[in-house]
């Protein structure tokens, strides 16, 4: 059997209706894995943690990207940060 892709989605809750399309193409049609908050944060989690390893196990970090989710402040630009301090060393700039 195949390995099935890990997508972490990082969004605004702004865009949470055109991100649960994505996400629900992604693991419904594709049959991805796709790390998504609603589905993947219990409510006594650490959620900071729970973020930091769903990224960490991702294959690919899906940003979804506006004006609300890259304000000062917002959990997707920490969410950004952690991708590229833990996925960087995987791009291959050299190819």
């Amino acid at each position: 059997m195949d390995k099935k892709i890990k997508v972490f989605i990082s969004y605004g809750n702004p865009e949470i209706g055109i991100c649960k399309k994505i996400y629900n193409y992604l693991k419904n049609k594709l049959n991805y894995d796709v790390w998504y908050d609603k589905e993947s944060i219990d409510f006594d989690d650490n959620w900071r943690e729970k973020i930091y390893e769903g990224i960490k196990s991702s294959d690919v970090v899906l940003a979804c990207l506006s004006e609300y989710s890259t304000r000062k402040h917002g959990v997707c630009l920490d969410e950004l940060r952690i991708a590229i301090a833990v996925k960087v060393q995987l791009i291959n700039v050299n190819s």
